[in-house]
């Protein structure tokens, strides 16, 4: 059913006459709406230049400013319209408003007694209006109600069906599974199913899916040695060395991504990124550089910063893990080319880079290490090679350095 929106706007037809009797010509008049009969302050006010001829004039109130100044009182009360002449004042007395067709058909509208059927659909009531006040006993019965939409939250107690004693027409009241048996007990008594002849039946129920942050592709280029790291506020920060093979570090700010300080800010080619960041959320990078060793730098705030010597291992190496302990000290753990690539983990103290526990401590060749230090600041790193096959986990207890339990797996793992 269509419905006419009403005007806001009112014709409003005048005779205007002076000493000379009735007037003629363009004429500035003054329209204004009162909710008093004298005195008070208008409500509502526009100047029309009006034609006048042989003293008649006829305007339409509401349509000079439709936007900036709109006729949109309520009209639920009475008002008054004042007509002010060029520069005389107001005219006495007001003219009371008085209902016009459109006001009629308003006020049918606003006391209506009935609806016709289908007219008032789901999406023309409000989230909360209908309540069980207005609701008459009886007048919803069990073909009104979709299957499953009302559960126990919506039901007072004792409105189920429990007085009968039998199985039907129950609330739930207890779901259990009893090893491959699925019990369904209300105030009926309990109905059992045997599971155990399903097969491929998980437990696990997705809860939450993947989703990109920010743009894909935010890069300027094609990343390589990609290395991600979450402030302590659960900012991601993103290492790469970018196309010309410089070492680059981007921040997610909550709407789109940025580079922090400047891109390409190592001074040599940066080769098997490794980030990392401290308690404040500043960023470190530890990298294999041009000289083929390890170098680790920081964001100060301003600018990149080389945190002690560059390429401060002893030779060549490959493949940094860097990790921060509660204290932000940074630890570097790489395979060590001057040990025939067996584990080397160094921290920078006291203003310089030294080694943890003894230089290549590890039983065989290290391709792959990942490093992390718990809460009482002790490391932990995880290797694996390409010629050793099973991967190990090793501690530093304070003095040396130990296997953790016994090799994780007995297949190769790359890239640990």
């Amino acid at each position: 059913m269509a419905v006419a929106a009403v005007p806001q706007t009112i014709n409003y037809q005048g005779y205007l006459t002076d000493a000379d009797g009735a007037m003629d010509g363009p004429i500035d008049i003054i329209f204004s709406i009162y909710d008093v009969e004298a005195d008070g302050t208008a409500l509502w006010t526009e100047m029309q230049t009006v034609m006048v001829y042989n003293g008649v004039y006829s305007v339409l109130l509401g349509t000079v400013d439709t936007i900036g100044n709109p006729l949109d009182l309520t009209f639920d009360e009475q008002y008054w319209l004042g007509v002010t002449v060029d520069t005389d004042s107001e005219m006495t007395p007001r003219q009371p408003l008085t209902s016009v067709p459109y006001a009629l058909n308003a006020q049918s509208a606003d006391t209506a007694a009935a609806v016709s059927d289908d007219v008032v659909t789901a999406s023309k009531i409000a989230s909360g209006a209908v309540t069980s006040g207005k609701i008459a006993a009886g007048a919803v019965g069990s073909t009104e109600i979709i299957d499953g939409s009302i559960t126990a939250a919506d039901l007072e107690a004792g409105a189920s069906d429990d007085a009968d004693a039998d199985a039907t027409n129950e609330l739930n009241t207890g779901v259990a599974l009893v090893g491959t048996e699925l019990q369904v007990t209300d105030a009926g008594g309990t109905l059992s199913a045997d599971l155990s002849s399903l097969e491929n039946v998980s437990p696990w129920t997705t809860v939450m899916k993947w989703e990109t942050v920010g743009t894909p592709g935010f890069s300027a280029g094609s990343p390589y040695y990609t290395s991600l790291a979450l402030d302590p506020a659960g900012t991601p920060d993103v290492a790469y060395q970018d196309e010309a093979q410089k070492a680059t570090v981007m921040r997610y700010n909550g709407s789109a991504w940025e580079t922090v300080g400047t891109a390409g800010f190592s001074v040599e080619r940066a080769f098997g990124m490794s980030l990392a960041l401290d308690s404040a959320g500043m960023p470190y990078v530890a990298y294999r550089g041009e000289t083929v060793e390890a170098t680790v730098m920081r964001y100060n705030g301003s600018a990149w910063e080389n945190v002690g010597t560059p390429g401060f291992s002893a030779g060549w190496m490959m493949n940094p893990s860097l990790a921060l302990d509660s204290a932000d000290t940074p630890y570097v753990a790489y395979s060590d080319g001057t040990n025939s690539q067996k584990v080397t983990v160094m921290r920078y103290s006291g203003g310089v880079w030294e080694t943890v526990g003894t230089a290549g401590f590890s039983a065989g060749t290290a391709d792959y290490t990942s490093l992390a230090i718990d809460s009482a600041g002790t490391p932990y790193l995880a290797i694996s090679s390409e010629d050793e096959f099973p991967a190990s986990v090793m501690r530093y207890n304070g003095s040396a350095w130990e296997i953790v339990g016994a090799p994780v797996t007995e297949y190769e793992i790359e890239n640990i």
